[in-house]
């Protein structure tokens, strides 16, 4: 998912790949304990974990969808030999 959103700029996915890791990743074990010490319950850090989730699946819902190069009109990839016979191929 992450390289189709950035199609052939490997950077850019391997750059918000990253990214997800040190902003999302990193500070959350702080953020649970920090949960834990001020209310004392587990059952706020589950809905710290809930709302997480479904600031991803918000973002998902955003994310600009991209079609297979290789679709064809009906909707499935080509196999390898109607590639390989096609005009053009190497």
């Amino acid at each position: 998912m992450i390289a189709e959103g950035f199609g052939t700029n490997y950077s850019g996915a391997g750059l918000g790949y990253q990214l997800a890791s040190v902003i999302a990743g990193g500070p959350a074990p702080l953020i649970a304990a920090a949960i834990l010490e001020h209310t004392g319950s587990r059952t706020v850090i589950s809905w710290y974990i809930v709302g997480c989730c479904a600031v991803a699946v918000i973002a998902l819902l955003f994310m600009p969808r991209q079609a297979p190069a290789l679709t064809a009109s009906h909707g499935t990839v080509p196999s390898r030999s109607k590639i390989a016979s096609s005009p053009g191929a190497l």
